[in-house]
């Protein structure tokens, strides 16, 4: 069975550059904005309930992870994202193959009654 395979292929100078800069941006998406937000929701509540320091954007990404690994830890068995191997049907595969063979049969018979119609044609020809 031939199978395609995607291969994403970074080179050079480029490809350095192009993964340093999605580490970036999912660091960015990840950590410093969540963790720029609780800062400022610290800041702003901390400010009325108590006379209560101000964190700077360290504090509020070490904010954010302790939140997100506490969440993370009380509901562990409804998390979103789960890691699965998945293994496909023996009849899903067969019913693929088989409709695989039959497009292949159609292809064919067309091909040769294109081939059969221009072997008559070259034969009606050399009979004139």
């Amino acid at each position: 069975m031939n199978r395609r395979f995607n291969v994403i292929q970074l080179s050079g100078l480029k490809g350095i550059f192009f993964v340093f800069f999605g580490l970036g941006c999912a660091a960015a998406g990840f950590l410093i904005f969540p963790g720029w937000v609780c800062m400022h929701i610290w800041n702003f509540i901390m400010s009325y309930i108590a006379d209560m320091p101000s964190m700077t954007l360290l504090h509020g990404i070490i904010l954010w992870c302790i939140i997100a690994l506490v969440t993370f830890q009380l509901i562990k068995k409804d998390f979103g994202i789960s890691f699965k191997s998945v293994s496909p049907a023996e009849e899903r595969l067969k019913r693929i193959i088989e409709a695989k063979r039959k497009e292949l049969e159609e292809a064919q018979k067309a091909e040769f009654s294109v081939i059969k119609e221009e072997h008559n044609k070259n034969n009606e020809e050399i009979k004139k």
